[in-house]
């Protein structure tokens, strides 16, 4: 039996983890009256009761305890939330001209602009008076710099005044979209403004944080010295990504291909960088241990040294934070020389995470780094015994095959609810990726040595270097390559998943001990997994639909019928990026139809600069240009749905001349200033409508 006293961060933890998830999905809050009380309650019955009788009342004295931590997570949950404070930039009503910011995360470069993130100092504001007030506030900001003001690209610790008013994150505007809103908001940002020069003034540089500061520079250091020696663009990329989790230079079509393969986990700076560090300097300081006590303290404070170091050099970012906060707490528990448990000490670096930052537990990064440590801690040893190789290569090469398969284990469910794909491939791409990720890291480590120490020699341990990347690289697009390396749009409702946990959970359990209860609860599970999905598949035949998608200044557009969807509208990446979560969502066998291609599965006809169509009875007009002056009918035309598209109207009186209708739709095609006009125009006159570019998409539901 499991002996839980000497372990408390087994039970702590995911009490404090509930409570958290509590106050972030609850809007009650509880209040410190609430906490005190319930401390007060703990307290007296803890102390109060004579030793004699404390055994009868353990039990209560323990439920008081763990509910003051699950209430104390709520509480710490909701006051964490910076948009629900008194001087938030959220709840301010203060009218503002300009404000004063500081830089706390430098500039990265995107497709057409360098985006940085600011945290506000001040508000200002002048009246006609040309009185000055200024108003202390609190609020991070992304801004967005355009590429061709490259030359006054903002570094951490500016400190500027900027002309304008930062505008609120919008929510996704598509159903079943990736919300940046809510992404960001985990990161307590609420806000971003774009920012060309002439909006800011330079003040001066004044870094918050010294450490930050250093941490940045070296990072840019670095950077340069990979610049210097690696010449394809491609190695480079991966090189940055992997050795200093800089992912701005990776090119898409090798990103695509890690990501396939499995093996995307390599380019992000996380547990398995910080943990190659960890066994390299563990196995070369191994001769210390021979000094007893003192040889055992010595090293462990050389590998803090060292991991720290590192995740500065990285810039400190929360991924390589999270894996250094774990590695530290093992190595503390190493060098105590006590009888320690490594679940306990999981435990207990998630639980001090969560009370630097609560809002941790909802990033992937959290989860699934969290989950692959305990399946490859608790599950890898098991899968080792299933088969003993003969040679030691078969041996090395089966031991990381089942690290592959504890971790993979542990997070596919959370992989199909996030990503929404399985790499099938995954165990052939850590037999690459693995070994090679601890040679680009010991390269680019020792690159960085030689670049700094002796320059004139950098050549040639970064031609190794760019070697082995291209290699890596050359393996991976070749696994990516293979047949079904990828089942792609997968939908994983977050209720399967969680019942995919309990029964990857009971049927281990059911191996380990052996007991029928465990074989009646994994099948309450199972069926429970199979209802959820055959609710799920029913609705999707049910549904018939017409769907308008916010999507890049572009008209896009699905007619649903069961799980067949016409979809019109251009189909590249960019506008697919906001439409094919709905997609997957629905099950759709999809059919891309152009203007030509509609006639062939559409009733659809043209007449001057319209386009009509019937989809199951309702009968849809779209104006995709404007009308011709000199068109006259002899009585209006019936519809059920004007759409309209291409900033095509200046105004709607030119409607109600040709057509009786029951609904406008005015599509994102239109410009934005276009569409709020014809939306006022449209409200003022009564009409139905729905402006997709300001309230975002609009999903018809046949009943």
């Amino acid at each position: 039996m499991f002996k839980w006293v000497p372990y408390p961060f087994l039970r702590l933890t995911p009490v404090l983890m509930l409570g958290i998830l509590a106050g972030n999905y609850s809007h009650w809050n509880p209040n410190q009256w609430l906490l005190l009380m319930i401390l007060l309650v703990y307290t007296a019955l803890a102390f109060g009761i004579p030793k004699k009788h404390q055994y009868r009342w353990r039990n209560l004295i323990g439920f008081i305890g763990i509910l003051w931590l699950f209430v104390t997570g709520w509480f710490y949950a909701q006051h964490r939330q910076d948009d629900q404070q008194n001087a938030h930039l959220s709840q301010l009503e203060f009218s503002y001209t300009h404000y004063v910011a500081t830089i706390v995360e430098p500039s990265e470069p995107k497709t057409n602009s360098f985006k940085a993130v600011l945290k506000l100092d001040y508000l200002i504001d002048q009246d006609s008076n040309e009185v000055i007030r200024t108003m202390p506030v609190k609020a991070k900001v992304i801004i967005y710099q355009p590429k061709s003001d490259s030359l006054f690209t903002l570094v951490y610790g500016d400190q500027i005044l900027v002309r304008g008013q930062a505008q609120a994150i919008k929510s996704s505007a598509n159903p079943h979209e990736f919300d940046y809103r809510q992404f960001l908001a985990y990161q307590h940002i609420y806000h971003q403004h774009y920012l060309p020069k002439d909006q800011w003034i330079y003040k001066r540089n004044e870094p918050p944080n010294p450490f930050m500061s250093f941490a940045y520079a070296a990072r840019s250091r670095c950077q340069q010295i990979f610049e210097q020696g690696i010449e394809d663009k491609q190695a480079l990329g991966i090189a940055q990504a992997l050795v200093l989790g800089v992912k701005t230079g990776l090119d898409n079509d090798i990103r695509n291909a890690y990501a396939a393969a499995g093996a995307m986990h390599v380019l992000a700076v996380s547990g398995l960088h910080v943990g190659i560090i960890y066994l390299v300097l563990a196995f070369l300081l191994k001769p210390l241990i021979r000094a007893g006590r003192w040889g055992f303290l010595l090293r462990a404070i050389l590998c803090l040294i060292a991991l720290w170091a590192y995740a500065l050099l990285t810039g400190l970012s929360p991924s390589v934070m999270r894996a250094a906060t774990m590695f530290s707490f093992i190595i503390i528990a190493e060098a105590s020389r006590r009888q320690t448990n490594i679940y306990n000490t999981i435990a207990a670096s998630a639980f001090f995470l969560l009370l630097y930052d609560p809002f941790l537990i909802m990033s992937v990064g959290f989860q699934l780094s969290y989950l692959a440590v305990l399946g490859i801690v608790y599950l890898q040893p098991k899968i080792y015994q299933w088969y003993t190789p003969n040679s030691k290569w078969l041996d090395w090469l089966w031991g990381l095959t089942a690290v592959s398969i504890a971790a993979q284990l542990a997070t596919f469910p959370l992989g199909l609810y996030y990503f929404q794909q399985f790499p099938v491939y995954f165990w052939l791409s850590n037999i690459l990726v693995i070994p090679a990720a601890y040679g680009i890291l010991s390269l680019g480590l020792l690159c960085f040595v030689v670049g700094l120490a002796f320059p004139a020699i950098l050549m040639y341990p970064s031609w190794l270097l760019e070697k082995v990347i291209q290699i890596t690289n050359r393996g991976v697009i070749a696994i990516e390559s293979l047949p079904v390396s990828v089942l792609k749009g997968i939908y994983f409702s977050r209720e399967e998943t969680l019942l995919l946990y309990g029964a990857i959970i009971l049927m281990i359990s059911l191996f380990y001990y052996r007991r029928f209860k465990y074989v009646w609860m994994l099948s309450v599970c199972v069926f429970g997994m199979l209802g959820v999905r055959a609710v799920h598949v029913d609705q999707q035949y049910q549904q018939t639909a017409i769907t308008f998608y916010q999507a890049s200044k572009e008209s896009s557009m699905d007619l649903s019928s069961g799980r067949t969807t016409f979809y019109l509208g251009n189909a590249d990446e960019k506008v697919m990026y906001h439409v094919a979560s709905n997609h997957i969502f629905k099950g759709s066998q999809l059919t891309f139809l152009n203007d030509s291609s509609a006639q062939e599965h559409l009733a659809v006809r043209t007449w001057q600069n319209m386009q009509f169509m019937v989809w199951k009875g309702k009968k849809i007009a779209m104006i995709k240009a404007p009308f011709d002056k000199k068109t006259t009918l002899n009585k209006k035309l019936k519809v059920d749905m004007i759409v309209v598209c291409n900033n095509a109207l200046a105004t709607l009186n030119d409607l109600n001349q040709y057509f009786i209708f029951d609904q406008l739709i005015i599509d994102s095609s239109n410009s934005y200033y276009q569409a709020v006009k014809l939306a006022e125009e449209a409200k003022e006159l009564k009409i139905p409508y729905h402006c997709v570019p300001v309230q975002g998409a609009y999903e018809y539901q046949f009943h």
